[in-house]
């Protein structure tokens, strides 16, 4: 038995593409947040999504890559969440700032017509 009947013999696939070639489709990232948002863990999501396709092997992304997308998908909203904090605050910062010169101007004018 040669090297390569061993191989191609082997009933066992591990699920194997290149990084480089991993790639979340629009449609995969739907059902990613979809099962996210309806409390779905991760693994049993990829696994549902394997069997869909017949198979991890026909799957273009891994559990880990998975799990990833709703990683960075939080952090994103996250620091959204923090910009929208940080402009509110800057927001009340600058009204305040502004109110304050106002109340100087005014109270400066008085003083002046006085």
């Amino acid at each position: 038995m040669s090297f390569w009947n061993t191989i191609t013999n082997c009933t066992y696939q591990k699920p194997f593409t290149y990084w480089t070639h991993r790639k979340i489709s629009d449609l995969q990232a739907f059902e990613i947040e979809t099962a996210d948002d309806a409390g779905i863990g991760p693994k049993a999501a990829h696994e549902l999504a394997s069997h869909q396709v017949g198979g991890p092997l026909n799957l273009s992304y891994t559990l880990h890559d998975h799990k990833n997308y709703l990683r960075t998908k939080q952090k994103v909203q996250n620091e959204k969440e923090l910009g929208l904090i940080r402009s509110t605050r800057l927001k009340k910062r600058d009204k305040t700032k502004l109110q304050h010169s106002l109340r100087k101007k005014q109270v400066m004018m008085l003083h002046k017509h006085k």
